[in-house]
């Protein structure tokens, strides 16, 4: 049994590409990124009205979506110091317990 082995890809080639215009509402993201590539996997199975597998081979995949559930967030203003950090754990654990007892 001599089966031969893909060559991997290196990280510069493992990229993952969204395309959309103005003229539709269609995108097209392609990627060759497994953790991208796993999640949109997931997408389509438990969205199958928004997320379609279109193509896939060896190396990588084409999705198609809606181009409105593509998002592009800010990062976060809030710098939490480590008191407010552990404050904030404090408080949900007072939240967790107060729930299990109600």
């Amino acid at each position: 049994m001599n089966e031969q082995r893909k060559p991997s890809l290196s990280a510069s080639e493992r990229e993952t590409i969204v395309l959309f215009d103005d003229e539709s509402n269609e995108c097209t993201i392609y990627s060759c990124s497994r953790p991208i590539m796993t999640k949109l996997d997931r997408l389509c199975k438990s969205n199958p009205d928004n997320y379609k597998l279109e193509k896939k081979d060896a190396y990588s995949r084409t999705y198609i979506t809606d181009k409105r559930l593509i998002s592009f967030r800010t990062p976060s203003k809030s710098k939490m110091t480590e008191e407010q950090k552990k404050a904030r754990v404090e408080n949900l654990k007072k939240a967790r317990e107060k729930a299990k007892l109600g």
